[in-house]
Parts: C-alpha cells; sequence; structure tokens
C-alpha cells in the first residue's frame, strides 16, 4: 500500500503511525462522544453549523502523526487528543429552541473493555473536563448555559 497506492510524497506520513501502531492488539478504533444541551436557542448563543476541529498546539502543532501516535500508546488518559471535533447539530433548523453540541475525539474499545463502572466514572469525569474545556476555548459563552452533559463511551455508545 505504501509503495503503490499512496503517493510518495504521503507515504511517510501514514506509514510513521501505521508501523508504531503495528503490533498493538486492538479490537477496534472508535470515539469518545461528549453530548450537551443548552439553555438558549443556537442564534442567541452564537451557533453555527459548521464542524470545528481542534488539535494539539493549534495550526502550529509540530507533527498530527507523532501526537496520534503518543496518544494511543498511552492509557492514562493523560495525552492530548489528537483532535476533538466539536458542531452543533441544532443549528441546522433555525427554529429549534433548543441547542445541543456533539464533541468527539479518538479512543480505543480495549481501553474500556476490562473497566468497572467505577473505573469508567473515574476517568469519565477527566475525559469530560477536557472535552468541554476544547470546546469552551472557541465558544466561552457555552460555559454558564449547560442543562446537560452526557459521556458516550465506546462501552456505552450502543445506547446513544
Amino acid at each position: 500500500t505504501f509503495e503503490r497506492l499512496i503517493p510518495s510524497s504521503m507515504s511517510d506520513f501514514v506509514r510513521t503511525p501505521a508501523l508504531a501502531l503495528k503490533d498493538l492488539k486492538w479490537s477496534s478504533y472508535t470515539v469518545l462522544q461528549l453530548f450537551f444541551g443548552f439553555e438558549g436557542d443556537s442564534k442567541s448563543l452564537g451557533l453555527d453549523t459548521a464542524s470545528y476541529w481542534f488539535l494539539p498546539g493549534g495550526k502550529s502543532a509540530p507533527d498530527h502523526t507523532e501526537n496520534a501516535v503518543r496518544y494511543f500508546l498511552d492509557t492514562s488518559f493523560k495525552e492530548d487528543f489528537p483532535y476533538v471535533h466539536v458542531s452543533f447539530p441544532s443549528a441546522k433548523d433555525p427554529s429549534n429552541p433548543k441547542s445541543t453540541a456533539v464533541v468527539f475525539a479518538a479512543a480505543h474499545y480495549d481501553w474500556f473493555k476490562g473497566m468497572t463502572t467505577e473505573d469508567i466514572q473515574n476517568v469519565a469525569d477527566e475525559i469530560v473536563s477536557r472535552l468541554s474545556e476544547k470546546m469552551y476555548e472557541k465558544f466561552p459563552q457555552l460555559k454558564d448555559k449547560v442543562k446537560f452533559a452526557e459521556l458516550a463511551t465506546p462501552l456505552s455508545v450502543e445506547f446513544h
């Protein structure tokens, strides 16, 4: 694949994380999803229909590949997320009096599969805090408008 299907200018970009992670025995890549409900409609909160992507270090990030490899090799949830995505599904319907957000970041099922409910709650609080802070960097007006926030992990995603 690296030699035939991917242009040579991009092959190292793809090869580096693939080779770094190839020996790990993960069942699947998945995402953490954080769902928000806010007080107020999308217009009054200044929300739009765009999707926002946040990378560690912003536009001056040294190396996305390096960040991703470091993140996926760490199971302590302390490394920066290789990306955080924020969108506002409710903003697509201007007549909707409610506002919502979906924030997601990368994860692996195997990080969670052996955890107890208590273990998940311990890391969930940290994950919710970190994902929320990313959203508040761009949308600080939402901080005092949260009515609910619910995290979906790879173990609970089937219920969301």
